[in-house]
């Protein structure tokens, strides 16, 4: 059984010197699901692996194209550099700004503490900039401290960073922005995507990878993986439902239990509009012998709402006896395979 879930990004964090740029386009050219982490850390910056220097970050920022979604994830002494204006950090982040991306802080507060009133002023000053906190038991005070600002959002980690899969996902906080991170990968993603589309419910939510992207050379030195990355994203890709676009002059939403009280039948086996409960709309259909809605591949479509009711066998929202004679034509032109919505979708 297949969760709907909004997924808004795939968040592949790590990109080092060693990425081709123009790899990162081609991959979200194919899968705008992506989003690029670069991590920055004033200390470790420069240094061999996934701290790439500030000048390949600012030459990223600069050239990629705005349709490559970035983010920057500023790590240690660099939360509190931003937080005091430091020109580094806080020129990497404008630039950021700039081109729609995201910020995500990584700090701890239980051992490193940082000035969460200074956090919430930059959340203030910066009103169009989504900024990220982690979420885990060392920040659990972060989050009630910046209740109302509509720009935070929060990053589900329990292992604070450190790659482990988490025992059970947390639901979703009201009124805040989640995502999802620790342990995830290629080997494991589809699982998890089930089990996180559980936890977020109607939400809108992201899934952010880092450890599980990375490729060790013979110095012992990890690199990007851009082959873990489209692995990853193929997988995550799957989780999007394709958008169907429904003009109010064809029919009418209508709670979906109407189906059943309609005198004609021409749903079965055939490709109808439905919205489920998290607002996207998709193609789905209904099967002989079975119950709920079907996608292409006879798995279930959950959480269906309203049916949309086309206006080419109904006359009105309410008109419940249809015209029989194009839904018996509707009827006579379709294949007999028992899945019909896929031989003519």
């Amino acid at each position: 059984m297949t969760t709907p879930m909004h997924l808004t990004h795939c968040t592949l964090t790590g990109v080092d010197e060693k990425t081709a740029l123009h790899e990162l386009i081609d991959l979200s050219v194919e899968h705008p699901i992506a989003e690029w982490g670069f991590l920055y850390s004033p200390k470790r910056q420069g240094q061999p692996g996934r701290y790439p220097s500030v000048a390949m970050l600012s030459k990223s920022f600069s050239d990629l194209p705005a349709y490559v979604r970035v983010a920057l994830h500023v790590c240690g002494q660099g939360v509190p550099d931003l937080l005091t204006g430091e020109s580094t950090v806080s020129g990497l982040v404008a630039m950021v700004g700039e081109r729609s991306g995201r910020v995500q802080l990584n700090f701890n507060q239980a051992r490193d503490p940082i000035d969460l009133d200074a956090l919430r002023g930059f959340l203030e000053a910066n009103p169009a900039l989504q900024v990220i906190t982690q979420h885990n038991d060392a920040n659990s005070h972060v989050w009630p401290a910046l209740q109302g600002a509509g720009n935070h959002a929060v990053l589900f980690d329990s292992s604070g960073g450190r790659g482990i899969l988490s025992g059970q996902w947390p639901q979703a906080l009201n009124g805040v922005a989640c995502g999802y991170a620790g342990g995830l990968g290629c080997n494991n993603l589809n699982e998890q995507l089930e089990a996180i589309a559980v936890a977020a419910g109607s939400a809108s939510t992201w899934i952010d990878m880092e450890g599980s992207l990375r490729k060790t050379d013979s110095e012992g030195h990890d690199w990007f993986s851009l082959d873990h990355c489209t692995d990853c994203l193929a997988i995550a890709s799957e989780r999007i439902p394709r958008h169907v676009e429904v003009s109010a002059e064809d029919g009418w939403w209508v709670s979906s239990d109407q189906w059943f009280s309609q005198k004609v039948s021409p749903l079965t086996g055939s490709w109808q509009q439905v919205r489920c409960f998290n607002g996207i709309v998709v193609n789905a259909c209904r099967l002989y012998g079975r119950d709920g809605w079907w996608d292409g591949n006879y798995k279930p479509v959950d959480g269906v709402t309203e049916w949309f009711k086309p206006k080419r066998w109904f006359n009105a929202a309410d008109d419940i006896e249809g015209d029989v004679a194009a839904v018996q034509a509707y009827k006579a032109s379709l294949s007999k395979s028992p899945l019909r919505g896929v031989v003519h979708g």
